[in-house]
């Protein structure tokens, strides 16, 4: 849950607000007592407004105790915004500046979605896909080709082109708000997205074509597609883990109870990783389930399973993201807190790698991870290389991985290169990042995320638009080779 100001005046102070507005996250929870003065302000400004769904602070704090709960889902509103179909089933063929920009973070993908975006995916064709507060947008990508010279012939290379993919799809699905999207690794040509509603949907882009393939009782938090077993995974709020074949009808789903307020998850060959909080204790938790023994039907107890030590809980909110092994027996997972978790064994170890500068020591959201977990070029000891996006508007090239040493225990963090990515201005929250499956390009989307600590000291609402940007980069480059 968080607070969420739509543009539009308010008379009197004339804040840019009109309704409150349940989003993902909640890491404003954190700051609800120290801006108990700007709440109340945002209150009574607001209450007497029609679109208002919380007239006292009271109502806030009941319902920041349980940011899932079903009926946060239920009140989203997608923007409304009209759109010129072109006639061509892939989109108008926006080269050049209509459909991308040169900046320093990177190209810019236009036209960028309206609202902040809370997923990202990539598949081997380029296709790039968003899942926001405003709906779904997709796009082609070609990078730039080399300079070459054959014999007598040169060549003096192309610009990178961005081909828009969906311009025919239906408004009323196209502006439907989505929380997670995942392509179909086999076909390419397959993209499903998870809504605030609860729905999942199948968008078959050659024809652009949708249609629905489920639905949760809450917003899905979590949607991945696993290739080995050609099915997909989604968790939600509502506890529930589903597993489907989507060659067969809605009836052969799977259902596990997780017992879980899921926040996100990750598929890896027979391993499924959930991770939200346990709905039992209200702790931060992580649990890795048998894939084989949820296709059967059974819920088996989690292969291994971790909840943030009591000691820690003051400083710990939630997690945001998990990320699996190539062998799916151990995790890494970023957290609202600033914080990365990583296993090893029956060993685990949480560090802050995402804080401010200030007197409070205060901490920063990591908002996702952006995890290279199939590139085998990268040094023999490295297990993954991954980015994080940050809610101060950085990304940040990190590297985990096992020392060959014996007893070494845990795996170890180190930062590469500080930051990869430096922003100028305002900080814009980065909000959601992934890695093209060669890894040659990273895809972040960046803009307001007023759960991330927009609201921090008593700041009010900066009406900025969201971004979408491709940024080349280089293994050798932007990963330091590690000696040990």
């Amino acid at each position: 849950m968080s607070l969420f100001l739509e543009t539009g005046k308010c008379e009197g102070k004339g804040l840019n607000c009109l309704h409150l507005q349940a989003k993902y996250s909640n890491i404003f929870i954190k700051k609800l007592d120290a801006s108990l003065d700007l709440f109340d302000q945002i209150i009574s400004q607001t209450s007497g407004h029609k679109y208002c769904q919380f007239q006292t602070r009271n109502q806030i704090s009941k319902m920041a105790q349980n940011p899932w709960q079903s009926n946060f889902a239920k009140t989203t509103t997608p923007f409304q915004t009209s759109t010129t179909s072109t006639g061509n089933t892939f989109g108008g063929n926006a080269f050049g500046t209509n459909s991308m920009t040169s900046n320093q973070a990177g190209l810019s993908l236009s036209p960028p979605p309206l609202d902040s975006v809370n997923d990202i995916c990539i598949n081997k064709k380029n296709f790039i896909a968003t899942a926001s507060w405003s709906g779904i947008n997709a796009w082609k990508y070609d990078p730039p080709q080399q300079t070459s010279s054959i014999g007598s012939v040169s060549s003096a290379g192309t610009q990178p082109q961005i081909t828009t993919l969906i311009d025919d799809l239906p408004i009323d699905i196209r502006n439907e708000p989505m929380i997670r999207c995942a392509f179909n690794t086999a076909t390419n040509d397959i993209l499903y997205f998870g809504s605030a509603n609860g729905r999942i949907l199948r968008l078959h882009i050659p024809v652009c074509k949708c249609e629905s393939a489920g639905h949760h009782t809450d917003m899905v938090t979590g949607l991945k597609y696993c290739r080995e077993r050609s099915t997909v995974v989604t968790s939600s709020p509502d506890g529930q883990c589903y597993i489907w074949d989507p060659r067969k009808s809605q009836t052969a789903c799977i259902q596990l109870e997780t017992g879980i307020n899921c926040t996100n998850i990750d598929v890896v060959r027979n391993t499924v990783a959930i991770c939200g909080i346990e709905k039992s204790k209200n702790t931060p938790i992580i649990k890795l389930f048998d894939y084989r023994s949820i296709s059967n039907g059974t819920a088996s107890q989690p292969l291994k399973s971790y909840e943030v030590p009591v000691e820690e809980r003051n400083n710990f909110i939630q997690f945001s993201s998990v990320a699996l092994n190539r062998d799916g027996n151990e995790f890494l997972a970023s957290s609202l807190s600033g914080f990365l978790t990583i296993s090893k064994g029956n060993n685990y170890k949480s560090t802050l790698i995402c804080n401010k500068a200030s007197k409070d020591n205060q901490s920063l959201a990591i908002n996702s991870i952006a995890l290279m977990s199939n590139v085998i070029t990268m040094d023999t000891y490295r297990a993954h290389g991954c980015f994080i996006g940050r809610a101060d508007g950085k990304i940040s090239s990190l590297s985990t991985f096992r020392t060959c040493k014996q007893n070494e225990g845990l795996e170890q963090i180190k930062m590469l290169n500080g930051d990869f990515l430096k922003q100028t201005g305002d900080p814009l929250p980065v909000t959601a990042c992934a890695v093209s499956p060669d890894a040659k390009f990273l895809v972040y989307a960046s803009g307001d995320d007023y759960s991330k600590g927009y609201f921090q000291n008593g700041s009010q609402h900066l009406d900025v638009p969201t971004q979408v940007c491709i940024k080349p980069f280089s293994i050798d480059n932007d990963f330091k080779k590690l000696k040990i």
